[in-house]
C-alpha cells in the first residue's frame, strides 16, 4: 500500500554544512532522503569594516574590520537571523534560496558594538543590502567611519574617561630599559617593555610597527621623542603611545572595544598617507589619496593626544592619566 509519512530528526548539537544523508526504517520498510534548511544552504557574508578612504569600498585587508557587530538577515516572512562579525569584521549565514534583507541595526538586545557605531561613526554607504541566494552572495560589506572630531572633543571635555599615557611616558620607560637602570620605581619593567612591543607588532596591519628584531625598543624611542613638525611624523608618535597604552591596558575608560577600532583605524591613516597604496581606493598615480577621499592626519593626530592626556599635541584631555 502506498501512504506518505512524515518524521522528524533531531541533531545533538551542531550540525556542519552540506547535506545531511538520513535512513528511517519502519517494520520493513526503508526510507533514505537528505534533510534540507540550513544544513543544504548558501552562504550570505561580508565584513564590517573601518572605511579610512571613505570612498564606500573596502580596500583589502588596508582597511581592517570592526567585531562584535550584529548583522541581521530577514527573510520575506520577516523572520530574523543574527550574526556577529569576528576579529577580522567578517560575518556569514547559511540561508535557503531566497531573497533576505541583510541590515546593520543602531540598537539591538545583543552584548554588541552596534549601540557604539551609531553613536560615534557615520555610514560610509547603505547600512541594509538586498541580496538573493542560490548560488552564494559574498562580499556584501559595511563601511563606516569614525566621527574623529566630536571623539577627541568628547574626550577633551570629559564625556570619554581615558587613562592614556602621553609619550613622555613612554619614552622614560623606554630609556631606563634601554640604559639598563634600575626600574622599580617606574610601573613597568623592562620585561613588560619587550612584551607590549612585541604585542603592538602584531595589532592589526603589518605597518606602521615593525621593529628590527634586538633593536625595538631603540626604535621605538626614536619615534616617541621625535621633535618633527610634520604632521605625519606626529601622528606617528602619538598612534606608538597609543598602542602602548592599548597593550598595556590603559585608554579610553570602559571603551576598549571602540579604543581598539580607533587605533585600527588609525593605522590606515598612517598607512594611506605615508605614500601607500590600497588595493582599491580614490588614489593618483603617486599613490596619494585623490581630493573626495582625503584622510585628515591633522584629525588624527589630534584624537590619539587626546587619548593620550598629551596637551602638546593639540588633544589633551580632562580625562585620568599622569
Amino acid at each position: 500500500v502506498n501512504d506518505s509519512r512524515s518524521y522528524s530528526v533531531t541533531f545533538p548539537g551542531d550540525v556542519p554544512l552540506g547535506a545531511i544523508r538520513s535512513t528511517v526504517k519502519a517494520s520493513t520498510d526503508l526510507a533514505i532522503g537528505e534533510i534540507g534548511g540550513p544544513c543544504n544552504g548558501f552562504e550570505i557574508s561580508g565584513t564590517v569594516y573601518v572605511d579610512a578612504d571613505s570612498n564606500g569600498v573596502r580596500d583589502g585587508a588596508d582597511e581592517p574590520g570592526i567585531v562584535s557587530v550584529t548583522v541581521t538577515a530577514v527573510d520575506a516572512g520577516g523572520a530574523l537571523l543574527a550574526a556577529t562579525s569576528d576579529a577580522d569584521g567578517h560575518y556569514a549565514f547559511v540561508r535557503l534560496p531566497g531573497t533576505y534583507t541583510i541590515r546593520i541595526d543602531a540598537s539591538t538586545l545583543a552584548d554588541d558594538f552596534n549601540e557604539n557605531l551609531a553613536e560615534n561613526f557615520d555610514a560610509s554607504g547603505p547600512t541594509s543590502t538586498q541580496v538573493t541566494v542560490g548560488p552564494a552572495s559574498q562580499g556584501n560589506d559595511f563601511g563606516f567611519v569614525p566621527q574623529t572630531g566630536a571623539l577627541a572633543a568628547d574626550i577633551q571635555e570629559g564625556l570619554i574617561l581615558t587613562d592614556g599615557e602621553p609619550p613622555k611616558f613612554w619614552v622614560k620607560h623606554l630609556r631606563a630599559a634601554i640604559a639598563g637602570r634600575d626600574m622599580k620605581k617606574l610601573e613597568f619593567n623592562a620585561g613588560d617593555l619587550d612584551g607590549f612591543l612585541t604585542e603592538i607588532q602584531t595589532l592589526f596591519l603589518p605597518v606602521p610597527f615593525q621593529f628590527t628584531p634586538g633593536n625595538e625598543k631603540e626604535e621605538a624611542l626614536a619615534i616617541l621623542q621625535s621633535k618633527s613638525k610634520e604632521d605625519l611624523d606626529r601622528l606617528l608618535k602619538q598612534l606608538l603611545a597609543a598602542e602602548f597604552n592599548e597593550v598595556s591596558n590603559k585608554g579610553l575608560i570602559g571603551e576598549g572595544e571602540l579604543q581598539s577600532v580607533m587605533i585600527s583605524w588609525g593605522e590606515s591613516v598612517y598607512f594611506a598617507n605615508a605614500g601607500q597604496t590600497f588595493a582599491v581606493g580614490p588614489k593618483d598615480g603617486t599613490g596619494v589619496l585623490r581630493a573626495g577621499g582625503t584622510i585628515s592626519v591633522k584629525e588624527a593626530q589630534v584624537f590619539f593626544g587626546a587619548l593620550n592626556n598629551d596637551s602638546t599635541s593639540g588633544g589633551g584631555s580632562g580625562g585620568g592619566g599622569g
